[in-house]
Formats: C-alpha cells, structure tokens, sequence
C-alpha cells in the first residue's frame, strides 16, 4: 500500500502503540509516525493497518489543530514543514532541492523568457506563423515534468485541428505580453484552451508562472487543494479553468509564503515545488 501523509494507522506487532498518524514519508519505504501511546517512531517499511472512520482520533500536538475534513483529518502546514525538511534538510538551500527541484524549472523560465520575448512573439503572430508559436510553446511544455505526459499530449493533439494554431498563439501572445488587465487576458485563454479540447488547470497556468515565477503561480489541483486546507483557504476550485479560482490560488501562494517565511523561499517556483514535494 502506498502511504500518504496524514494517514491514520497501527502498527500490527504493536497495537499497544494505539493509533499513530503519518507525519512524513521518506526514501526507502521510511515512515515517520506519531503514536498516541508511545510518541513519534521512525520506521522502514512496518506492518501497519490503514485507520478510519470514528477510530481515527486527533492525536497530540500539531495534528490536534488542524481543521477536520471529510472521510479523515487534514495534515497542518507545520507537518509538512516537517515532511520537506526531512527531504532537504537545508530547506530551499538544501544542494539536493536546488538541483532536483529548482534548477530545471529556472531553465525553463529562461527558455520561455527568450524563446517567447514579447517583440519576436508578437511579431511572429502578426505575420501569421502561428505554427511557429505552437513549436515554441510545446518547446517550453517538454523542458520540464510540470504538465502530466496524458495533457501533453492533449495540447499537441488539440493544435493539429484545423485553426487551432491560430487561436492558441493569439491568446498565449496576449497572456504573456496583452495590455490589457490579467484577468482578462487569462480568462481569454482558458476561453481558448476549452474551445480547442485542452482545458487543463497545468496549461492555463503553466507559461505566466515561468514568464513571472515572482508573480503568477502554477497549479496542480490534487497537491494544492491539500495546501489550500492546511493553510485554511477556500481555493474556491473549478475543474474548469478560471479567474476566481485563481485569484484565490495567488491568495494562497501568499498565505504560504508567509507560513514558509523561516524557510526563505525566493519566489513562486520555491512555493510550488514546496507543493509537489511534500502533498502529491
């Protein structure tokens, strides 16, 4: 069984233990856990029985805090402190973080940053080679794991339909340089995304976040619903892409930075990877 934060078990050979909730998942089938009778244990791979329903009580300490959902509790933001620094003890600093998780995504902003400037991109849209714009979006889409391989794949199927080029390389131009107000701009993305079969939250979020990883923020729905509730915000999420959901995704992405401010995180790339590393 694959073991997730905030699981509720007991130890098999010992159930005097009481139950025990999973504080961090680490290499090697290692599990920390915090027992009701006995205090947190760090185990390789031990027999433990999955806990539900009524019998999988609020043990003590940072657990004992954080809000109740449905069908179990939620992990709070310190546990999950907790989790990543057990990945990267040096947290954003941590040589392994900057190199596994840091450094590929700076090279795709740097990429998109050159590849997709505003006065080639704009120039290319004017003169018609929207082809061209889709190559290079699609470029910066394979330079990182961000987007699952099934919405890759989505979008590349989506762009060979006839004038789907077209609209996609006016509304990406108009995303990442428009006048007009963001807002808009992003609603008329995903405006264009649904219309050519590839509304996914990871596309629609995926090129402001590199073009301003200080300002715009990406999104994976299941890691960061689980960060909405430990930090106690309404993400207000639609499986649909759209303004309100996002404006509440920056709203978080600044409530973290402030439950993380210890930890230093430089921008929203630091935030995000936080996300993924210790709630997917």
């Amino acid at each position: 069984m694959v073991w997730t934060l905030g699981d509720r078990v007991t130890h098999a050979a010992k159930p005097d233990w009481g139950v025990g909730k999973i504080v961090a998942v680490l290499a090697d089938g290692k599990l920390r856990i915090r027992f009701a009778a006995v205090g947190e244990k760090l185990l390789k791979t031990p027999p433990l029985i999955l806990v539900t329903g009524s019998a999988a009580v609020t043990l003590p300490g940072a657990a004992g805090s954080a809000a109740k959902k449905k069908g179990g509790i939620s992990v709070s933001i310190g546990e999950y402190k907790v989790a990543f620094l057990d990945l990267f003890p040096r947290g954003f600093c941590d040589p392994r973080y900057l190199s596994g998780e840091r450094a590929y995504k700076i090279a795709a902003s740097k990429m998109l940053r050159k590849t997709m400037a505003r006065k080639p991109l704009q120039s290319l849209t004017k003169r018609g080679h929207c082809d061209e714009v889709c190559r290079l979006a699609q470029a910066v889409v394979s330079a990182t794991n961000l987007i699952f391989p099934n919405e890759k794949m989505d979008l590349s199927d989506a762009l060979q339909v006839e004038g789907a080029s077209q609209q996609f390389s006016g509304a990406l131009s108009d995303l990442l340089h428009g006048t007009g107000k963001f807002d808009d701009r992003f609603t008329a993305f995903c405006a264009v995304l649904a219309a050519i079969g590839a509304s996914q939250w990871t596309i629609a979020t995926y090129f402001s976040y590199l073009a301003e990883p200080d300002t715009h923020m990406f999104l994976k729905p299941v890691a960061t619903k689980r960060i909405a509730a430990a930090c106690d915000i309404n993400l207000n999420y639609r499986t649909a892409p759209n303004i309100l959901t996002y404006r509440s995704l920056l709203r978080l992405s600044e409530r973290l930075a402030d439950e993380l401010a210890d930890l230093k995180p430089k921008d929203k790339i630091d935030l995000q990877s936080f996300i993924w590393c210790v709630a997917r």
